[in-house]
């Protein structure tokens, strides 16, 4: 898994089925197996892109 279609997958799910990302993001990361460094930036992409929509 890439931290950009990780947080493809979350933003997806939070457009769609209105979920909390902070809960999806935890629990996806915690299983995902990315590098710390992924990890961060798939965070970022998420939070970010919910920041721009007003989301978060």
């Amino acid at each position: 898994m890439h931290a950009r279609r990780l947080a493809f997958e979350i933003l997806t799910q939070v457009e769609e089925q209105q979920a909390y990302a902070s809960l999806l993001l935890d629990a996806r990361l915690k299983r995902s197996g990315l590098s710390p460094q992924d990890r961060a930036l798939a965070t970022e992409l998420t939070y970010g892109v919910l920041r721009w929509q007003g989301y978060a």
